[in-house]
């Protein structure tokens, strides 16, 4: 098209931009030339969004599962992406917006702080949307006979409960009257007060703060989402028994499942930034404390993010990388799942790349209770959809959660 229109404007400058006739004839072609090329790029672009518009991908190897999901509407039904905001980088831009937006210029929820003592002595952040049953002073009432569900979001990676990202899965559990907290983990919700940290989370803090919670409220509902980084919390801890695990169900958004290899994989630029992101948040601010583990300087001068990780173990308590992968890789445990948990990813994810999926297909075909969700598009968090920018996944995992709990009801 470039020599085409290059050659073109070379003769109408050279032979006819003095001949009004030749003229009008020369703007006339030039004309129907951008229109033709317009076209094109219109049919282009409508093949392209046609290729996009489909019914996710399913996979899960339990019965109980597959009768849950197949009573899940959306994820039976075609996607229908946002058709102007198709580009995986581009899907950022208003995400990225509407969160400066929420955390700065107008927060649409209003937060309880609830401090929990960890046995260490640590203080964890467990926050609370303000709602009809939490009062802005004191939080969540006590009940003994109290059913409510109660939806604890674990949030992405430097984050916290103003900036999950995913403001969107809060205002969905408040339309069904569920009560909604946001686990702050350790270094998100100010500097650390002792020298350990996990940037995948502790599953010791999580029921230190399910306990806390069926304290007050015994017969509550737990359910769980976990956002990016935080999507590997819910999938390590929802391998674990009831010892363990207080929650009904999960779901992960965009996880990275083996993460021995996923941190690796990350698209330029988003490695290079979430990597001095990382070395900023977690070990410059928190010099004084971790400045004299072993790895910390190994991991200030990792050149990416899996070395960078690769270091930290002594940060997360263990004595090696290799006790580290062992204890925290979700894959190591995930095929011990027992209740239901979907994970939801798209192939066109920059940070959590497809790859990721295609190597770990073998436990969602065989596990009775885990089940992925593979759409094409979505990018790492936005599944936008419809001209209004509307969460997909953030309905998928609702519904997903709604026909968990009818499930349970009809047990009983």
């Amino acid at each position: 098209h470039f020599v085409v229109h290059h050659t073109y404007y070379r003769i109408v400058e050279m032979f006819l931009v003095n001949n009004s006739y030749y003229y009008a004839v020369a703007t006339t072609v030039t004309a129907v030339l951008f229109m033709i090329f317009l076209l094109r790029l219109i049919m282009s672009s409508i093949e392209k969004y046609k290729l996009l518009c489909c019914k996710p991908l399913i996979f899960t190897g339990g019965s109980k599962m597959g009768s849950i999901l197949e009573s899940c509407h959306t994820l039976q039904s075609v996607y229908w992406p946002t058709p102007y905001c198709l580009n995986p980088h581009l899907q950022f831009v208003p995400y990225m917006i509407e969160g400066l937006v929420k955390k700065f210029v107008k927060p649409p929820f209003q937060w309880f702080r609830e401090w929990i003592i960890c046995t260490d002595g640590t203080r964890l952040a467990l926050d609370w949307v303000v709602s009809a049953q939490i009062h802005h002073t004191h939080g969540l009432d006590d009940s003994e006979a109290d059913e409510t569900p109660i939806v604890m979001i674990h949030h992405g990676a430097m984050c916290d409960s103003t900036d999950l990202p995913g403001q969107s899965y809060i205002q969905p559990a408040l339309d069904r009257n569920w009560i909604v907290c946001a686990l702050n983990r350790r270094g998100h919700s100010g500097p650390l007060t002792n020298s350990k940290f996990n940037f995948f989370g502790c599953s010791d803090d999580v029921r230190t703060c399910t306990q806390n919670i069926l304290r007050k409220r015994p017969r509550a509902r737990l359910l769980t989402i976990g956002i990016s980084s935080g999507s590997g919390l819910v999938a390590r801890h929802m391998s674990y028994d009831e010892s363990v695990n207080d929650f009904m169900a999960g779901v992960g958004i965009c996880p990275g499942y083996d993460i021995q290899k996923c941190m690796k994989r990350f698209q330029t630029p988003y490695q290079d930034f979430l990597l001095w992101r990382a070395k900023d948040f977690f070990l410059k601010q928190n010099e004084r404390l971790l400045g004299s583990l072993p790895g910390y300087h190994a991991s200030l001068n990792a050149s990416d993010l899996q070395q960078w990780l690769d270091n930290c173990f002594k940060m997360a308590g263990c004595d090696s990388t290799e006790a580290y992968y062992e204890k925290f890789n979700p894959m190591n445990h995930a095929a011990k799942i027992s209740r239901p948990c979907l994970f939801i990813n798209s192939e066109d994810d920059p940070i959590c790349v497809v790859q990721n999926v295609l190597d770990n297909l073998s436990l969602f075909e065989t596990s009775q209770y885990a089940a992925l969700v593979l759409t094409k598009t979505g990018s790492h968090c936005p599944f936008y959809e419809g001209w209004t920018l509307r969460c997909w996944a953030e309905k998928a995992a609702y519904e997903f959660f709604d026909q968990v709990l009818l499930s349970a009801s009809q047990q009983q």
